[in-house]
Parts: structure tokens; C-alpha cells; sequence
């Protein structure tokens, strides 16, 4: 398959947000990138802070504002907005609203969730 719809993304639940993985099952598996789907709750925080070792991340706000921190540094962030958090760097990503934050997630190379380093002492 080489079209799927947003409504079909099977979504987990996991702190702050649900989640689902885009082209992930074995007959579409990437090498090169992965592709997530995430749904920010209102007021909450992607939990806990984390880092991609093996990998750059960029995000695409489809929907929502909210705030990103990257490293040391929080920047605003809104529909439309497009952010890198280079790999190994510790980053959160916050929905400042009271409606959902959706955006879209870019990895390269690809990546998946165990992969992932925490950061449970990094907060904002």
C-alpha cells in the first residue's frame, strides 16, 4: 500500500499523546526514514524528554500551537511550523491549548519508539 489516510493509523497511547507509526508494518518497512503521526493532549507535555541517537527528527505542526524545547532552548510553535531536533539532542514538544496538537514526524534513518534515550529529570 502506498496511500494511507489518518484515519486509518492505528494510534497507541503513551504520556501526553497517542502515537502511530506510518509505513512501519513489514511489507512497507523503511530503511532510509520512518514517518509518525502524533496527537499532543490539551495542556499536556510529550513525556519524558527524549533524544533519537540514530537519528534527526523533523516535525510538522499540522494543527495546534504549542512549545518545543530543543537542548536548552523553547521556542513557540503553531500550525504550519516545521522543527529539526538533531539527533542525541534531548527535546519535549507542549501543547499550550486547549484542543489537540497534530503533527507529523520525520526520522532519518529510520527509527522507532524503543529506540528512543529518556530524559525523566528534563522538564518544562
Amino acid at each position: 500500500m502506498y496511500v494511507i489516510n489518518e484515519k486509518d493509523i492505528k494510534l497507541d497511547k503513551l504520556p501526553g499523546r497517542d502515537l502511530g507509526w506510518i509505513f512501519k508494518d513489514e511489507s512497507m518497512k523503511q530503511d532510509n526514514w520512518s514517518m509518525c503521526y502524533i496527537e499532543v493532549m490539551p495542556r499536556e507535555n510529550v513525556r519524558p524528554a527524549h533524544a533519537h541517537p540514530d537519528a534527526d527528527e523533523i516535525v510538522y505542526i499540522v494543527e495546534g500551537k504549542g512549545q518545543v524545547l530543543i537542548g536548552e532552548q523553547i521556542y513557540d510553535v503553531c500550525k504550519g511550523s516545521v522543527i529539526l531536533f538533531p539527533k542525541n539532542v534531548p527535546h519535549m514538544l507542549k501543547n499550550t491549548r486547549d484542543e489537540k496538537l497534530r503533527a507529523i514526524c520525520f526520522y532519518a534513518p529510520s527509527t522507532d519508539y524503543s529506540k528512543y534515550k529518556f530524559f525523566e529529570d528534563i522538564d518544562f
